[in-house]
Order: structure tokens, then C-alpha cells, then sequence
């Protein structure tokens, strides 16, 4: 059986829980000179300014428009509330970005309080996707789910550990 567009996001969404794992490790940390804090900071960055964006971008740009004609009321709300959180999400990154830059420096400092927030947006976030948009991915042909995973594959360098 090939790959769907399911399987890809699904993995995508077990890389978030991971890395937002990181960050609720990160805020629980209060010795700074814990030497867990710089190589956790730096893996949490790199998976929260490069990968994150574009599982959001391939959920709007490559899968809804496939979507959208096929959707019911309930699953219209439902991406539009999606597209709502995707706007907060983005809002609250930069904050956590700089809290992870300051974490992975020399003298690490102490993890933001936006680190909770970020992590119940983002979990919240994919628990709805999973229960309300995931189950409509079926509805994709298998013919355009083979393109969307194809281009989504080729937009990503080996996934990030």
C-alpha cells in the first residue's frame, strides 16, 4: 500500500507532540546549567522555524483546496477555525523562537511562559484536525493524494529527529 496523505500528516503531528514534549521539558527545567537545556533548545528551533511552517503550508496550500468543494457545514467551521488557530500559532512562534535562541546560547535563560501557551495551542490544535478534517482525507482521489504526497516529500529534507 502507498503512502496518503494521512500517513504524512499523521507523522507530522507526532513530530509536534514530540517537540512540544521539548518545550514542557524546557519549562520544567530550573537549573541552568542543566545540560539538557542548550541541545533541546536547539532541536525544538530548528523543528518550530523550518518544519512546523511547512506542515502548515501543505495543510493549506496543497490539501484544503482539494477538500473544500467535498466539505460538509460542520467541516467548513471546522477549517475555518483551523485557519483561525494556524493565525494565533504564528502569532505566539516569534515569542517562542527567541525563548529557544536565549535557551541555546552559552548562558541559557530561563524558558517564557509562552512556551504553555504555544504547546496547548499547537496539541489542541492537531486533536481537532485529527477528529474533524482527518476523516474527509478519504474523499481525496488516490491519484491527487499520490500528487500531494509527492510534493510534499519534495519540500522536505530527510524528517527532522
Amino acid at each position: 500500500m502507498s503512502e496518503t496523505v494521512h500517513d504524512l500528516l499523521m507523522a507530522c503531528h507526532s513530530r509536534i507532540r514530540r517537540f512540544c514534549a521539548g518545550l514542557d521539558a524546557l519549562a520544567q527545567i530550573t537549573d541552568l546549567g542543566d545540560e539538557r537545556i542548550q541541545p533541546t533548545a536547539r532541536a525544538c528551533q530548528r523543528y518550530f522555524s523550518e518544519a512546523l511552517a511547512l506542515h502548515a503550508e501543505d495543510e493549506e496550500e496543497r490539501i484544503l483546496p482539494h477538500l473544500e468543494l467535498t466539505l460538509s457545514p460542520s467541516e467548513r467551521d471546522a477549517v475555518q477555525r483551523m485557519r483561525r488557530e494556524h493565525d494565533r500559532i504564528d502569532e505566539v512562534l516569534p515569542i517562542v523562537l527567541s525563548g529557544l535562541d536565549a535557551m541555546s546560547g552559552p548562558a541559557p535563560a530561563a524558558a517564557p511562559a509562552a512556551f504553555g501557551e504555544f504547546t496547548t495551542l499547537l496539541l489542541e490544535h492537531i486533536r481537532q484536525e485529527e477528529a474533524l478534517i482527518f476523516p474527509a482525507l478519504e474523499r481525496i482521489p488516490p491519484s491527487q493524494q499520490a500528487e500531494i504526497v509527492a510534493q510534499m516529500r519534495a519540500r522536505r529534507a530527510p524528517p527532522l529527529t
